[in-house]
């Protein structure tokens, strides 16, 4: 919901900013995207997600559950 609302305000402040302002953020974005510390955020929160669902799998399978 957050990155929906991050979304609509970027949009909004694209047409405000006009064409050059519009391709400012987009270029902001994109270092941002590209950065190092955003790629390391990501990762942490792939492997934060992958450790939840492991142990999600590994109750599952106690209790004698299958995953197909």
């Amino acid at each position: 919901m957050g990155l929906l609302g991050a979304f609509v305000l970027g949009y909004w402040m694209g047409t405000r900013a006009g064409e050059d302002g519009a391709k400012r953020m987009m270029s902001a974005g994109l270092k941002i995207l590209q950065s190092e510390e955003f790629q390391s955020t990501l990762a942490g929160v792939a492997g934060m997600a992958r450790g939840a669902l492991g142990q999600v799998l590994d109750k599952g399978a106690e209790r004698g559950l299958k995953v197909a």
